[in-house]
């Protein structure tokens, strides 16, 4: 099977689209913020989705809730009111201390509030805003929070995406390129060769 990622950019295999689980938190979480501020964009997702891909599994799990600049305080404000274990942008030592951890008890989360990027690529699951395979990578890849993804591990979240679904590079650079990470990342996927599985449409032409 040969299927388009990207503008021009194809892949040879079976086209397998990538839909996170929706767990009846996130749900609950969803519905409250639709509920309270129904014309935001916002987009909540947790840990779980990307262990799948992990070859370490660490013990800590999190919500992350990204949420358009302007209404990042509000939505803050809303859930710190209703729980003790909601975080703000938290930096490399917060993230440490208080949030991977892990010690809030098994019934429990924490919540991580973000300012969601401009144009992030976002979809739709079960009614819940959710991320995008490429969204998820590109923030792993470059955002503190997943500071504990990094050298080998992060290969190995990256080969397991690669090789499990579809990506659409063209997708994930312009997001890189929002969060300003394009050439990062594009070096990133070079050096490690997950460029070259995917087809120009002169390598189509040429090797039909």
């Amino acid at each position: 099977m040969i299927e388009r990622t990207g503008r021009g950019r194809f892949t040879v295999g079976p086209g397998v689209a990538f839909n996170p689980p929706i767990t009846p938190s996130l749900k609950r979480l969803s519905a409250k913020i639709k509920t309270t501020f129904p014309y935001i964009t916002y987009c909540v997702w947790e840990t779980d989705m990307v262990r799948s891909f992990q070859q370490h599994l660490p013990g800590a799990k999190f919500i992350l809730i990204d949420v358009e600049k302007d209404s990042t305080q509000a939505v803050f404000d809303y859930l710190h009111d209703r729980s003790d274990h909601v975080w703000l942008k938290p930096d490399n030592k917060t993230m440490d201390r208080y949030i991977l951890s892990g010690n809030i008890g098994p019934r429990r989360e924490n919540l991580v509030v973000r300012q969601l990027i401009t144009e992030a690529p976002i979809q739709t699951c079960f009614a819940v805003p959710t991320v995008t395979l490429e969204k998820m990578l590109a923030d792993l890849f470059a955002d503190g929070e997943f500071g504990y993804l990094q050298g080998q591990e992060l290969l190995v979240v990256f080969q397991n995406a690669w090789d499990r679904y579809s990506i659409n590079t063209s997708k994930l650079l312009r997001y890189a390129a929002r969060k300003g990470q394009r050439q990062e990342i594009q070096e990133f996927l070079e050096t490690n060769n997950f460029a070259k599985k995917n087809l120009t449409r002169r390598d189509l032409e040429e090797h039909p």
